[in-house]
Protein backbone atom coordinates (compact mmCIF):
# COMPACT_ATOMS: atom_id res chain seq x y z
CA UNK A 1 0.00 0.00 0.00
CA UNK A 2 1.03 3.86 -0.98
CA UNK A 3 0.12 6.20 1.24
CA UNK A 4 2.55 8.85 -0.10
CA UNK A 5 3.30 9.40 -3.43
CA UNK A 6 5.86 11.93 -3.32
CA UNK A 7 7.64 14.46 -1.45
CA UNK A 8 9.27 17.74 -3.11
CA UNK A 9 12.04 19.39 -1.71
CA UNK A 10 13.15 23.18 -2.35
CA UNK A 11 15.06 23.94 -5.40
CA UNK A 12 18.53 25.67 -5.57
CA UNK A 13 16.45 29.04 -7.36
CA UNK A 14 13.60 28.27 -4.98
CA UNK A 15 15.65 28.16 -1.85
CA UNK A 16 17.88 31.67 -3.06
CA UNK A 17 14.66 33.82 -4.09
CA UNK A 18 12.91 32.14 -1.09
CA UNK A 19 15.63 33.00 1.63
CA UNK A 20 17.67 35.96 0.23
CA UNK A 21 14.78 38.10 -1.90
CA UNK A 22 16.03 41.90 -2.52
CA UNK A 23 17.10 43.41 1.07
CA UNK A 24 19.52 45.73 0.04
CA UNK A 25 16.78 48.24 0.28
CA UNK A 26 13.86 46.60 1.23
CA UNK A 27 10.13 48.52 1.68
CA UNK A 28 8.61 48.85 5.00
CA UNK A 29 7.54 45.28 6.31
CA UNK A 30 8.89 43.50 2.51
CA UNK A 31 10.66 41.15 5.32
CA UNK A 32 9.03 38.33 7.81
CA UNK A 33 11.52 37.97 10.76
CA UNK A 34 13.09 35.01 9.95
CA UNK A 35 14.52 36.37 6.80
CA UNK A 36 16.20 39.10 8.93
CA UNK A 37 17.84 36.31 10.65
CA UNK A 38 19.35 35.07 7.69
CA UNK A 39 22.04 38.06 7.56
CA UNK A 40 22.54 37.39 11.52
CA UNK A 41 25.98 36.79 12.64
CA UNK A 42 25.19 34.42 15.72
CA UNK A 43 23.92 32.21 12.56
CA UNK A 44 26.33 29.55 11.43
CA UNK A 45 24.26 27.25 9.31
CA UNK A 46 20.71 27.71 7.41
CA UNK A 47 19.98 24.66 8.42
CA UNK A 48 17.72 22.53 6.75
CA UNK A 49 18.10 24.88 3.45
CA UNK A 50 21.46 24.15 1.48
CA UNK A 51 21.23 20.94 2.44
CA UNK A 52 19.17 18.53 -0.61
CA UNK A 53 20.39 21.52 -3.18
CA UNK A 54 23.85 20.78 -3.04
CA UNK A 55 23.02 16.89 -4.09
CA UNK A 56 20.49 18.05 -6.95
CA UNK A 57 17.79 16.52 -4.98
CA UNK A 58 14.51 17.96 -5.92
CA UNK A 59 11.92 15.18 -5.51
CA UNK A 60 11.40 11.81 -4.05
CA UNK A 61 8.81 9.48 -5.28
CA UNK A 62 7.48 6.65 -3.51
CA UNK A 63 5.92 3.63 -6.23
CA UNK A 64 6.93 1.12 -4.25
CA UNK A 65 6.08 0.36 -0.19
CA UNK A 66 9.70 0.34 0.79
CA UNK A 67 11.94 3.40 -0.36
CA UNK A 68 15.39 3.34 1.18
CA UNK A 69 17.55 6.20 1.51
CA UNK A 70 20.77 5.16 1.82
CA UNK A 71 23.69 7.40 2.41
CA UNK A 72 26.71 7.49 4.96
CA UNK A 73 26.36 9.73 8.42
CA UNK A 74 25.96 13.96 7.10
CA UNK A 75 24.13 12.33 3.60
CA UNK A 76 21.00 13.63 4.55
CA UNK A 77 18.75 10.78 4.94
CA UNK A 78 17.77 11.69 8.55
CA UNK A 79 17.33 15.45 7.55
CA UNK A 80 14.91 14.33 4.96
CA UNK A 81 12.97 11.72 7.32
CA UNK A 82 12.77 14.73 9.94
CA UNK A 83 11.38 16.68 7.28
CA UNK A 84 8.69 14.74 5.79
CA UNK A 85 7.72 13.53 9.35
CA UNK A 86 7.00 17.26 10.25
CA UNK A 87 5.48 18.17 7.16
CA UNK A 88 3.09 15.37 7.18
CA UNK A 89 2.88 15.41 11.19
CA UNK A 90 3.20 12.16 12.13
CA UNK A 91 3.79 11.01 15.56
CA UNK A 92 6.77 10.66 17.22
CA UNK A 93 8.82 11.01 20.28
CA UNK A 94 12.39 11.73 20.26
CA UNK A 95 14.07 15.11 19.95
CA UNK A 96 15.69 15.59 16.78
CA UNK A 97 17.83 18.57 15.08
CA UNK A 98 15.68 21.67 14.88
CA UNK A 99 16.69 25.23 13.49
CA UNK A 100 15.01 28.15 13.65
CA UNK A 101 14.90 28.37 10.08
CA UNK A 102 12.66 24.35 9.79
CA UNK A 103 9.54 25.49 10.34
CA UNK A 104 10.28 28.33 7.55
CA UNK A 105 11.37 25.54 4.93
CA UNK A 106 9.07 23.41 6.22
CA UNK A 107 6.47 25.56 4.72
CA UNK A 108 7.91 25.72 0.85
CA UNK A 109 7.76 22.06 0.64
CA UNK A 110 5.15 20.12 -0.60
CA UNK A 111 3.80 16.58 -1.59
CA UNK A 112 1.44 14.21 -3.59
CA UNK A 113 -0.81 11.56 -1.39
CA UNK A 114 -3.30 8.99 -1.81
CA UNK A 115 -6.29 9.66 0.23
CA UNK A 116 -5.46 10.21 4.21
CA UNK A 117 -2.14 9.22 5.94
CA UNK A 118 -3.16 6.80 8.37
CA UNK A 119 -4.22 7.31 11.67
CA UNK A 120 -1.12 5.98 14.05
CA UNK A 121 1.66 6.88 10.98
CA UNK A 122 4.66 7.80 12.75
CA UNK A 123 8.44 8.08 12.68
CA UNK A 124 10.70 5.78 14.58
CA UNK A 125 14.38 7.04 14.98
CA UNK A 126 17.15 5.08 17.00
CA UNK A 127 16.40 6.94 20.24
CA UNK A 128 13.03 5.81 20.40
CA UNK A 129 14.32 2.34 20.61
CA UNK A 130 16.88 3.43 22.75
CA UNK A 131 14.52 4.89 25.23
CA UNK A 132 12.73 1.45 25.23
CA UNK A 133 15.43 -0.37 26.25
CA UNK A 134 16.48 1.62 28.99
CA UNK A 135 12.66 1.93 30.20
CA UNK A 136 12.65 -1.86 30.34
CA UNK A 137 16.33 -2.19 31.94
CA UNK A 138 15.01 0.34 34.84
CA UNK A 139 11.50 -1.47 35.48
CA UNK A 140 13.24 -4.91 35.36
CA UNK A 141 15.87 -3.29 38.05
CA UNK A 142 13.05 -1.66 40.52
CA UNK A 143 11.07 -5.05 40.42
CA UNK A 144 14.47 -6.57 41.50
CA UNK A 145 14.94 -4.71 44.16
CA UNK A 146 11.82 -5.11 45.49
CA UNK A 147 12.32 -8.97 45.19
CA UNK A 148 15.21 -8.59 47.69
CA UNK A 149 13.26 -6.68 50.23
CA UNK A 150 10.40 -9.38 49.81
CA UNK A 151 13.06 -12.00 50.59
CA UNK A 152 13.96 -9.84 54.02
CA UNK A 153 10.29 -9.74 54.83
CA UNK A 154 9.69 -13.52 53.79
CA UNK A 155 12.63 -14.03 56.55
CA UNK A 156 11.79 -11.30 59.33
CA UNK A 157 7.84 -12.95 59.17
CA UNK A 158 9.14 -16.38 59.84
CA UNK A 159 11.17 -15.57 62.98
CA UNK A 160 8.16 -13.33 64.40
CA UNK A 161 5.47 -15.20 66.56
CA UNK A 162 1.79 -14.71 66.13
CA UNK A 163 0.89 -11.67 67.66
CA UNK A 164 -2.31 -10.61 69.97
CA UNK A 165 -4.78 -8.41 68.04
CA UNK A 166 -4.83 -5.71 69.74
CA UNK A 167 -4.65 -3.08 66.66
CA UNK A 168 -5.26 -3.88 62.52
CA UNK A 169 -1.71 -3.85 62.06
CA UNK A 170 -1.47 -6.99 63.85
CA UNK A 171 -4.20 -8.68 61.74
CA UNK A 172 -2.59 -7.89 58.84
CA UNK A 173 0.90 -9.05 60.13
CA UNK A 174 -0.82 -12.23 61.12
CA UNK A 175 -2.90 -13.07 57.82
CA UNK A 176 1.04 -12.43 56.23
CA UNK A 177 2.14 -15.30 58.46
CA UNK A 178 -0.54 -17.61 57.91
CA UNK A 179 0.58 -17.46 54.03
CA UNK A 180 3.59 -17.63 54.57
CA UNK A 181 3.19 -21.09 56.59
CA UNK A 182 1.39 -22.28 53.14
CA UNK A 183 3.62 -20.94 50.76
CA UNK A 184 6.95 -21.60 50.04
CA UNK A 185 9.67 -18.73 49.81
CA UNK A 186 9.39 -18.80 45.95
CA UNK A 187 5.65 -18.53 45.57
CA UNK A 188 5.21 -15.99 48.73
CA UNK A 189 7.88 -13.68 46.33
CA UNK A 190 5.85 -14.87 43.21
CA UNK A 191 2.59 -14.06 44.66
CA UNK A 192 3.38 -10.84 46.55
CA UNK A 193 5.90 -9.20 43.50
CA UNK A 194 4.54 -8.55 40.25
CA UNK A 195 6.61 -10.05 37.01
CA UNK A 196 9.90 -9.11 35.35
CA UNK A 197 8.97 -7.69 31.99
CA UNK A 198 11.06 -10.66 30.46
CA UNK A 199 14.33 -10.12 30.52
CA UNK A 200 15.97 -9.20 27.52
CA UNK A 201 19.18 -8.43 25.23
CA UNK A 202 19.55 -5.15 23.59
CA UNK A 203 19.25 -6.83 20.77
CA UNK A 204 15.85 -8.63 21.70
CA UNK A 205 14.64 -5.45 23.69
CA UNK A 206 15.47 -3.76 19.86
CA UNK A 207 13.18 -6.13 17.50
CA UNK A 208 10.39 -6.56 20.37
CA UNK A 209 9.96 -2.63 20.01
CA UNK A 210 8.92 -2.68 16.34
CA UNK A 211 7.28 -5.93 16.98
CA UNK A 212 4.85 -3.88 19.17
CA UNK A 213 5.13 -0.77 17.37
CA UNK A 214 4.15 -1.82 13.62
CA UNK A 215 0.97 -2.40 13.20
CA UNK A 216 -0.93 -3.07 10.13
CA UNK A 217 -2.12 -0.02 7.90
CA UNK A 218 0.12 2.76 8.22
CA UNK A 219 3.19 4.94 7.54
CA UNK A 220 5.96 4.17 9.26
CA UNK A 221 9.78 6.55 8.68
CA UNK A 222 12.45 4.39 10.25
CA UNK A 223 15.84 5.86 10.99
CA UNK A 224 18.45 3.62 10.77
CA UNK A 225 16.37 0.75 12.69
CA UNK A 226 19.19 -1.39 12.29
CA UNK A 227 21.55 0.07 15.01
CA UNK A 228 21.41 -2.22 18.72
CA UNK A 229 20.58 -5.28 16.21
CA UNK A 230 23.02 -8.33 15.26
CA UNK A 231 23.12 -9.53 11.82
CA UNK A 232 20.70 -12.38 12.52
CA UNK A 233 18.32 -9.86 13.69
CA UNK A 234 18.62 -7.28 10.92
CA UNK A 235 17.61 -10.14 9.13
CA UNK A 236 14.23 -10.95 10.86
CA UNK A 237 13.41 -7.26 11.18
CA UNK A 238 13.70 -7.01 7.16
CA UNK A 239 11.29 -10.15 6.63
CA UNK A 240 9.02 -8.60 9.00
CA UNK A 241 9.04 -4.94 7.27
CA UNK A 242 8.37 -7.06 4.08
CA UNK A 243 5.48 -8.79 5.47
CA UNK A 244 3.92 -5.87 6.72
CA UNK A 245 4.91 -3.85 3.59
CA UNK A 246 3.35 -7.03 1.32
CA UNK A 247 0.66 -8.06 3.61
CA UNK A 248 -0.27 -5.79 6.59
CA UNK A 249 -1.01 -2.46 4.13
CA UNK A 250 1.95 -0.95 5.50
CA UNK A 251 4.55 1.80 3.67
CA UNK A 252 8.06 2.07 4.86
CA UNK A 253 10.78 4.81 4.02
CA UNK A 254 13.85 3.98 5.76
CA UNK A 255 17.54 5.45 6.20
CA UNK A 256 19.80 2.93 6.07
CA UNK A 257 23.63 1.53 5.34
CA UNK A 258 22.06 -2.23 6.26
CA UNK A 259 22.98 -4.39 3.96
CA UNK A 260 20.23 -6.76 5.19
CA UNK A 261 17.72 -3.84 4.77
CA UNK A 262 18.75 -2.54 1.52
CA UNK A 263 18.49 -6.17 -0.06
CA UNK A 264 14.93 -6.40 0.45
CA UNK A 265 12.96 -7.06 -2.60
CA UNK A 266 10.75 -5.09 -4.40
CA UNK A 267 12.38 -1.80 -2.93
CA UNK A 268 13.48 1.31 -4.38
CA UNK A 269 16.83 3.30 -3.52
CA UNK A 270 17.56 6.13 -3.42
CA UNK A 271 21.90 6.72 -2.91
CA UNK A 272 22.27 10.32 -1.39
CA UNK A 273 25.88 10.14 -1.48
CA UNK A 274 25.71 10.36 -5.06
CA UNK A 275 25.65 13.89 -7.01
CA UNK A 276 22.83 14.20 -8.43
CA UNK A 277 21.22 12.12 -6.09
CA UNK A 278 20.31 8.60 -7.98
CA UNK A 279 18.47 5.44 -8.29
CA UNK A 280 20.44 2.57 -7.31
CA UNK A 281 20.67 -1.35 -7.34
CA UNK A 282 21.56 -2.35 -3.70
CA UNK A 283 24.16 -4.23 -4.94
CA UNK A 284 25.68 -1.24 -6.70
CA UNK A 285 25.78 1.00 -3.32
CA UNK A 286 29.58 1.26 -2.03
CA UNK A 287 29.53 -0.42 0.87
CA UNK A 288 27.50 -3.68 0.11
CA UNK A 289 30.78 -3.36 -2.35
CA UNK A 290 33.15 -2.85 0.63
CA UNK A 291 31.46 -6.49 2.07
CA UNK A 292 31.80 -7.85 -1.16
CA UNK A 293 35.47 -7.19 -1.52
CA UNK A 294 35.95 -8.48 1.95
CA UNK A 295 34.46 -11.83 1.57
CA UNK A 296 35.97 -12.29 -1.50
CA UNK A 297 39.30 -11.78 -0.26
CA UNK A 298 38.97 -14.16 2.14
CA UNK A 299 36.43 -16.72 0.51
CA UNK A 300 39.01 -19.52 0.52
CA UNK A 301 38.70 -19.46 4.70
CA UNK A 302 35.10 -20.24 4.34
Amino acid sequence: MIYLKSFKFITDEEETNFIFPDINDPPPDALIPWQWMVNMTCYSSLYPFKVFPQKKLECLCFDEPVTILYGTNGSGKTTALNIIAEKLHLGRTALYNKSPFFEPYLDACSFRKEGNIPHGSMMIASDDVFNYMLNVRAVNQDVDFNRSKLFEEYNEISETPMQTLFKMEDFDRNMVAIRRDKLSTSKFIKQNLMNNVRELSNGESALQYFYEKIQQNALYLLDEPENSLSPERQIMLAKYIEECAWACGCQFIIATHSPFLVSMKRTRIYNLDECPVTIRKWTELENIRCYWNLFKEHEAEF
